[in-house]
């Protein structure tokens, strides 16, 4: 898989410098997750790190991400009996509004592990899934961006990133 990174493009889709920082700091939050089963790799998305908690020296993180990383490439509503989770790490209060900048942030897998940033603008506009809680913007991402987070501005976490295939 082809790592993309939006830094990389040239002429106008390039970032911005408010692009860059946003992602940039948000990024620390920001975790590569790959799913194995029998030493295969099943699935690779991004998450984010929602939660730290130090329990007796030792850190203890709550990652958000979707539960597709742990769906059985046989069957959809099994999960794997040896599955394992890789999880690397490198080192809002406000409600989005119609049309609002954000930015979609993942890690991609392979051996780059590259930080993907992608912005986009923010719709109330549902999308063609039938669950009204499903909001749409229009950050360009590949399906390693699954589950990483959709921050504002001001680089705090509004959403949780979702691929289709449009």
């Amino acid at each position: 898989m082809n790592s993309f990174s939006p830094w990389k493009r040239k002429g106008p889709e390039r970032e911005d410098i408010d692009t860059k920082s946003a992602a940039l700091k948000a990024s620390p939050s920001v975790v590569s997750l790959t799913s194995l089963t029998g030493g295969k790799m099943m699935f690779a998305c991004s998450g984010t790190i929602i939660e730290c908690e130090d329990v007796n020296g030792t850190f203890i993180n709550t990652v958000l991400t979707f539960a597709t990383l742990l769906r059985s490439p046989i069957d959809a509503n099994a999960i794997p009996d040896d599955i394992k989770v890789e999880i690397d790490l490198y080192v809002t209060n406000d409600k989005p509004f119609n049309g609002d900048m954000v930015v979609a942030i993942g890690h991609s897998c392979g051996r780059t592990h590259a930080l993907m940033a992608a912005s986009g603008k923010f719709s109330l506009d549902c999308c063609k899934f039938d669950c009204k809680e499903l909001f749409r913007a229009n950050c360009i991402i590949t399906k390693s961006g699954i589950g990483g987070p959709l921050i504002n501005r001001y680089g705090e976490v509004i959403r949780v990133n979702f691929y289709d295939d449009v």
